[in-house]
């Protein structure tokens, strides 16, 4: 383990941490990554996964203290479908087995950040 990744407390983990207040408040969790200009979302329920604009006004900021989960779940997504340029509410993870929402996401990645992944990788996930 490297010194930096040492120096990683818990207490500096949780200041880089928000709450979800509301009516799913202590039954789900989201993740939220930034890749580029792009701001991912993937709900720990496995239904949904979401990608926004980060300078977007409707965008919430990283590093909130606080997310209203019923705000965050309405909010459209960029599209991952390549043929559509109409806003979607999400890409719905289903079909894990045969790949479809995971090539669709391993798609959107190539064609908004430039990352190409083997067309294998999608069955590995």
């Amino acid at each position: 383990m490297s010194k930096d990744a040492k120096k990683l407390s818990m207490d500096n983990l949780l200041s880089l941490s928000g709450r979800l207040v509301g009516a799913l408040e202590g039954k789900h969790s989201l993740l939220r990554l930034k890749i580029w200009g792009i701001i991912f979302s993937d709900w720990n329920d496995g239904k949904s996964f979401k990608a926004y604009e980060s300078d977007h006004p409707e965008t919430p900021r990283l590093y909130l203290r606080s997310y209203n989960p019923s705000h965050l779940r309405c909010l459209p997504s960029m599209s991952f479908n390549e043929e559509s340029f109409k806003p979607a509410y999400e890409l719905l993870c289903m079909n894990s087995v045969r790949g479809m929402w995971q090539r669709k996401a391993r798609d959107f990645l190539q064609r908004h950040i430039g990352v190409y992944l083997h067309p294998d990788s999608v069955t590995s996930w």
